[in-house]
């Protein structure tokens, strides 16, 4: 078999090794990095191999991607063995937290009502993406320690703080939360729900915060645009956009898809008389609820215009007074509940704010959670 190779004047001699075995069926060789060569076979097929430019004959190393990606929190030297231990199994449940959250979204999409319940129509791809983020982002430089290089953890009631300015990518974590955490696995248990509880009463969910607020995971990106439940609520309804990078809607979210698919399948604990009616997915089952109520409207006020055709000669005076007692009924009910709505919810503030932790991000700014 004849071989014809073309190559540049510049480039080194090109060594070409055929092997008796494969004599017969093509062509065998080796070529140097960054090197073209053509070949011809006696059926006159001719192809060009290119080969990277990267040789380990001239660098000593072959290119790879994922080399040194480290994806795990780091733990600094300064953390006990036991704290090593507690701060390693709240990474762990973080990141299976985030993962379901990432899994419940791509599967459903929006269609889910605590999607919707969250970020409103928002599109999925940045809640899928910051919780795929916790996951996957390169943690090289994440760094959590307890030895309290600032001072703040003996701030009362301080149970961790990010570093700021000393240090954007590292997170303090004061002796308060060994103290006071709880599990993933006690999700929904000892009275907790998602609409009334601390979420950072949960080890995975207080990692989300902390984690969101360094450089590399949240990316100057994630922020406290709301905090309360209710507030992260109205915000889905008056700012998706910003709700979808909002850390508590965030944190919300993840505990509350986690306690209706894995907790409580089916049920979960949102704590919120709201969504006891409410089907989690708004295509098929949103779709024939839709279609059942439509029928029972239709069929109402069907019935109600056979009605007031057989009593039209009577109906002007029921209609005059009816109209009369169900305007002053409306007002009086309307009005009486805003009052009680007040109450309860100055009530629920004053309680929730007393049992807040509460600490100060770099700058000055004071923030609970």
């Amino acid at each position: 078999m004849k071989f014809q190779l073309q190559l540049l004047a510049t480039l080194s001699p090109l060594v070409f090794a055929q092997s008796e075995s494969d004599s017969s069926s093509g062509v065998s060789g080796s070529l140097s990095s960054g090197y073209s060569s053509e070949y011809s076979t006696s059926d006159e097929e001719s192809a060009t191999v290119w080969v990277s430019d990267q040789s380990p004959l001239e660098t000593g190393e072959v290119y790879e991607w994922s080399a040194n990606w480290n994806p795990d929190i780091q733990i600094h030297q300064s953390c006990n063995r036991t704290q090593y231990v507690q701060l390693m199994s709240a990474w762990e449940e973080t990141k299976e937290l985030s993962e379901h959250a990432r899994d419940h979204t791509s599967r459903f999409g929006n269609q889910s009502y605590i999607y919707r319940k969250y970020f409103g129509d928002a599109a999925t791809a940045e809640v899928i993406g910051w919780f795929d983020n916790i996951v996957h982002q390169d943690k090289t430089t994440v760094l959590f320690r307890c030895d309290n290089p600032d001072g703040n953890c003996a701030n009362e009631g301080w149970a961790g703080h990010w570093r700021g300015s000393n240090g954007s990518d590292e997170t303090v974590i004061c002796d308060l939360s060994y103290q006071t955490r709880r599990s993933l696995k006690q999700l929904c248990s000892l009275g907790y729900d998602v609409s009334t509880g601390q979420n950072a009463v949960f080890w995975s969910a207080d990692f989300l915060h902390r984690l969101w607020h360094t450089d590399t995971v949240g990316q100057s990106s994630v922020d406290h645009y709301a905090d309360t439940y209710d507030e992260c609520l109205e915000l889905a309804n008056e700012s998706p956009e910003e709700a979808v990078r909002n850390s508590a809607s965030l944190r919300l979210y993840a505990l509350e898809v986690y306690a209706y698919d894995i907790t409580l399948p089916g049920q979960g604990c949102s704590g919120d008389s709201d969504d006891e009616d409410e089907p989690l997915i708004g295509s098929e089952d949103s779709e024939d609820n839709t279609q059942s109520t439509s029928t029972s409207e239709e069929q109402s006020v069907t019935e109600a215009v056979s009605e007031g055709a057989s009593s039209s000669a009577t109906s002007d005076i029921a209609e005059s007074t009816t109209s009369e007692e169900e305007d002053e009924h409306d007002h009086s009910h309307t009005e009486t509940d805003s009052e009680t709505n007040a109450e309860a919810t100055a009530s629920a503030t004053s309680s929730e704010t007393a049992s807040l932790r509460c600490h100060t991000h770099e700058g000055g700014e004071t923030h609970c959670v």
